[in-house]
């Protein structure tokens, strides 16, 4: 009798200092949580708190201004996501890696939306960015393979460096007049992508912007826009015709390489150079005008074109012997001879 009185005492202060040892966390560390079979809710009210990485649902409070660098980074169980109106940038790869994450709600009070904030996001489906934000990081949605549809606000001026890239389920992007430059690869293996209006506020299409879009039929190209970078378009496989407006003054390397159902290119009169291989293998393409203004085009600009007839009524534009695969037709009185085209 004595023994099973000692015994259950004993359990007795087991489970006091079990109680004494939470209420210590609680404090100490300000874990709020609430616990609904499988689901994990955490307010996170202030930059002390302590989310655990096994949080499925995640409310940022009122007292929060910034979500730091790497605050919930790999939380991989983080399904949903509700930032309150006190916060006013999300931080360099603040929710990156978080692979369970489908919903996210930003507010108005947002400015800013850090480096690779949303990286890896592979379960994001939609996201709306508030008219509060006027800067979206470098390859802020990186990897958002399910990531359908996205419209930017006219709050942005530039979309920056793999923004959007490899976001292989986006079939459509609204780009504001607000925005004046598209950065690198910034939608680069959007391969689902059928349909891009490029603003007429934008001046310059980086290198590799739209490489790989492998479903992109229609592009409309501003006559703001005076250069077009390197691979932008490169293999764009499901494109037929491009219209290069007038502003345009060159067509850089790889432009339109491997655009293999192109059929139709406008090259306006305010083109000067056409870079290397910058129409190389687009293999539906049979006849192409060079006009007057061009006075250079670098080697194998047009290789591989073996359907391709040249016009032009210019007497010399410089060009290398590279240019043009042996088999290439020379048509309307074009000859090559000594690297230069001669009517």
């Amino acid at each position: 009798m004595k023994y099973n009185l000692k015994k259950k005492y004993l359990n007795y202060l087991i489970i006091f200092l079990l109680v004494i040892v939470t209420l210590y966390f609680i404090y100490n560390y300000n874990i709020n949580l609430e616990t609904y079979e499988d689901i994990i809710v955490c307010n996170y009210n202030n930059q002390s708190n302590k989310c655990l990485s096994n949080t499925t649902n995640l409310i940022i409070g009122n007292n929060i201004k910034t979500i730091t660098e790497k605050k919930f980074m790999s939380y991989m169980k983080l399904k949903t996501v509700t930032i309150l109106d006190s916060v006013k940038s999300i931080g360099n790869y603040a929710f990156s890696n978080c692979t369970s994450l489908t919903n996210v709600t930003i507010p108005n009070s947002v400015t800013s939306i850090g480096d690779s904030a949303f990286y890896n996001c592979s379960t994001l489906t939609s996201i709306t960015i508030p008219n509060s934000v006027t800067s979206i990081g470098d390859s802020a949605f990186y990897y958002c393979s399910t990531l359908t549809s996205i419209t930017i606000p006219n709050s942005v001026t530039s979309i920056g460096y793999y923004t959007f890239s490899y976001c292989t389920h986006l079939t459509t992007v609204t780009i504001p007049n607000s925005v004046t430059s598209i950065g690198d690869k910034a939608f680069t293996n959007c391969s689902a992508l059928t349909k891009i209006t490029i603003p007429d506020s934008v001046t310059s299409i980086g290198y590799y912007t739209f490489s790989y879009c492998t479903h992109l039929t229609t592009v409309t190209i501003p006559t703001s826009v005076k250069s077009i970078g390197e691979a932008a378009f490169l293999q764009c496989t499901a494109l037929t015709s491009i219209t290069i407006p007038n502003s345009v003054t060159s067509i850089s390397y790889g432009a339109f390489s491997l655009c293999i159902h192109l059929t139709k290119v406008i090259i306006p009169n305010s083109v000067k150079s056409i870079g290397m291989f910058a129409f190389y293998n687009c293999s539906a393409l049979t006849s192409i005008t060079i006009p007057d203004s061009v006075t250079s085009i670098s080697n194998g600009a047009f290789y591989q074109n073996t359907k391709l007839i040249f016009e032009n009524n210019k007497k010399n534009i410089i060009i290398t012997y590279e240019s043009l695969n042996k088999s290439t037709k020379i048509g309307k009185n074009l000859l090559i001879t000594n690297n230069i085209f001669y009517q």
